[in-house]
């Protein structure tokens, strides 16, 4: 065999190893690794493995966020709101914490900062121990800190509701619902959300680009509405007409830069 043709098979096994999957048949890769939120060994976030927890010494998980979704789970007969957090790290994880919690507070007040671009952005969710068993929780986009006001009277679910309708599309709420709902974990008790109205999914889709284009942080976008818009923080607060008007605002803007 000439030292060409031995070239040109090495080349075509090279290609065929790569296009080969490396795994046939059934796999559990696709599984969701529940991270559970919670001061464990001087740690404050854990695996469940055979009926045991497992604490994780690392205080970060670094990836995008897929899902935000509030679920109802009974322990010993009482029933709880859970906050899921379905996060895309190399590994399917699902970081799991009581919604009424500090983790759940830090978390949905910050990621309901950033613009729907930036929600689709690698992000970085740190843990940090508190007194009385506590976890807080901060977030970091563009390796910076989203800064919040931390706000006691919001209401968490609703927020986390707002954001998950933000993150999905006009159709495919039903679609993501029924087939990333985790079997024998959770029932979800926000069904299928409803889905935004094309009037004001065009209105948001304006926004994120006039805030884009004029670079603002999430900061700044809710010093802007608070200021404006009777001490609102979110769009989602916003009626028709108050987001026409803040989109018509944000346009004079751009144009003036």
């Amino acid at each position: 065999m000439s030292t060409v043709e031995e070239l040109l098979m090495r080349i075509a096994e090279a290609i065929e190893a790569v296009n080969k999957p490396s795994k046939l048949g059934l796999s559990s890769d696709s599984v969701r690794k529940f991270l559970y939120v919670g001061q464990e060994q001087n740690t404050c976030w854990y695996f469940r493995r055979d009926e045991q927890n497992i604490p994780v010494i690392e205080t970060s998980l670094t990836g995008t966020v897929s899902r935000i979704e509030v679920v109802e789970k009974e322990f010993k007969g009482v029933k709880n709101l859970k906050l899921q957090i379905s996060v895309d790290a190399g590994a399917r994880y699902c970081v799991q914490s009581g919604l009424e919690t500090a983790f759940s507070h830090g978390f949905l007040q910050a990621f309901g900062l950033l613009t729907t671009y930036e929600m689709r952005q690698v992000l970085t969710i740190t843990v940090r121990p508190g007194e009385e068993k506590t976890v807080f929780c901060s977030l970091y986009q563009a390796g910076k800190k989203v800064l919040i006001e931390w706000d006691k009277n919001i209401d968490l679910h609703r927020l986390a509701r707002d954001i998950n309708l933000r993150m999905l599309d006009e159709v495919a709420p039903i679609i993501v619902e029924r087939s990333l709902a985790p079997v024998n974990e959770t029932t979800s008790i926000d069904n299928v959300p409803e889905p935004m109205s094309a009037y004001r999914r065009t209105l948001f889709n304006a926004i994120d680009r006039q805030i884009k284009i004029l670079r603002w942080s999430a900061t700044q976008g809710q010093e802007y509405l608070k200021h404006n818009y009777g001490g609102k923080i979110s769009r989602y607060q916003l009626t028709d007409e108050e987001l026409a008007r803040f989109s018509t605002s944000m346009e004079k803007l751009v144009n003036n830069q």
